[in-house]
């Protein structure tokens, strides 16, 4: 074989590798493919809340609350908005809005977080119960 040959072959592989490839991130990663936050269970919505289950039941009964989503088995589904929505409903009948309206307030200074991980860590999970649970959260990570 000549060199001229299998730089030729090289050159047909890399692109048919290359059509692969873009047919498979068009494929698996389309364009207009949009990541969405899971709803969350009565018991998970009730925890990032600061409520007993049986309390978030009962502002539901009592309609003191927004009403969400009930899935195939009629439980109810809180999405994100759905919390955002009841923490306010919440801060207009309690004393204390801050109870439910988390975050800085006035000069109060930025908290800062920073935690290190080696290989196998998972410092990527961290900001996901500190912003359920309200307060306002920004991760950055490095490689």
């Amino acid at each position: 074989m000549t060199a001229e040959r299998v730089f030729a072959e090289l050159q047909g592989d890399a692109a048919t590798l290359h059509d692969s490839i873009r047919q498979h991130l068009e494929r698996n990663f389309a364009p207009d493919a949009r990541k969405y936050l899971r709803s969350f269970s009565s018991g998970e919505a009730a925890d990032f809340l600061g409520l007993a289950p049986g309390h978030l039941r009962k502002l539901h009964a009592e309609d003191k609350i927004p009403d969400v989503a009930l899935d195939e088995r009629g439980r109810r589904l809180y999405t994100a908005e759905d919390l955002g929505l009841i923490r306010l409903a919440l801060a207009r009948t309690t004393r204390d809005p801050s109870l439910y309206l988390r975050g800085r307030v006035g000069q109060e200074p930025v908290q800062i977080l920073s935690c290190v991980s080696f290989k196998g860590g998972r410092p990527r999970r961290l900001p996901r119960p500190i912003s359920a649970s309200g307060s306002r959260c920004m991760a950055t990570g490095c490689s």
